[in-house]
């Protein structure tokens, strides 16, 4: 199935200036398996509820898989820039990908040919926005969105945490284990081409950490950032500082070495670590 985008009506979305977002949440489109191009279709139609102030609004996404791997996993219809009205309230803040099907589906509905087929459109979507953003590839429970952390999740933990929608898309059947072996396929194991497998010696400090994703922005405390630009893991700003962002990104590291008792470290700063 060849899947046709066309441009998000201006009723379906509202400008955002977070271009780097914290992670993915998953909605399902509550409609049948073949229904891609329809979702498509849909977004590009002016909105259907009204917004109490004379005009209208329409719900959309930043991307519909189309259960279709030969073609393509995925199609974008909008991009950083856009804020699509999906799950209240990180529209603008996070990646909104929609797949068919519905939250009622049990397992078995979830993983007949055209659900899995979406499911790897999910993961590829996760993977390929995790190496631009360089959020965390992990799943975020209720807890982890109020403690701000990023990584991927459903429409229904956003639902949880902030209440201000009550979908609860995926479902409860949702295999989020099929998804995250999927993810784990498209990542494959370390190589020395990859940031998986770069070991990170900070001048001076005797932890020694390796990326376990793409990352391009970590907090950092003296001495730490050269040496992580070097590797092409941070991005520093014109004054030559690190780019800063939220803890969650920091588990795009693993320690691999002992924890310092002292020196320049961002160990204890580490959602994760082997010691």
């Amino acid at each position: 199935m060849s899947v046709v985008a066309r441009p998000v009506h201006p009723d379906r979305w509202n400008p955002t200036t977070t271009t780097r977002k914290v992670g993915v949440v998953i909605h399902d489109a509550e409609s049948p398996d073949s229904s891609a191009q329809v979702l498509c279709d849909l977004m590009a139609r002016p909105g259907d509820r009204a917004n109490g102030s004379g005009g209208f609004y329409g719900a959309s996404y930043h991307a519909v898989t189309t259960n279709d791997p030969a073609d393509a996993p995925y199609v974008q219809v909008q991009g950083a820039d856009h804020g699509p009205f999906a799950a209240p309230p990180v529209n603008g803040t996070w990646w909104h990908i929609c797949l068919p099907g519905r939250a009622s589906q049990d397992r078995d509905g979830w993983l007949d040919t055209a659900s899995r087929a979406g499911i790897r459109g999910v993961a590829r979507f996760i993977v390929d926005k995790a190496a631009t953003d360089g959020f965390p590839i992990e799943r975020c429970s209720t807890g982890d969105l109020l403690a701000g952390d990023g990584g991927y999740c459903g429409h229904v933990d956003i639902s949880n945490a902030w209440h201000q929608s009550d979908h609860t898309d995926p479902g409860p059947a949702f295999p989020w284990d099929v998804l995250a072996a999927d993810i784990a396929e498209l990542l494959g194991p370390p190589t020395e081409d990859n940031e998986m497998a770069k070991a990170i010696q900070v001048p001076g400090d005797p932890a020694i950490f390796a990326a376990t994703s793409a990352l391009t922005a970590v907090w950092m405390h003296a001495g730490v950032d050269t040496a992580l630009h070097e590797l092409g893991l941070v991005e520093l700003r014109p004054d030559g500082s690190a780019f800063a962002c939220s803890r969650a990104a920091l588990k795009g590291l693993e320690l691999i070495g002992p924890l310092p008792d002292a020196g320049p470290t961002v160990a204890t700063d580490f959602a994760k670590h082997t010691p």
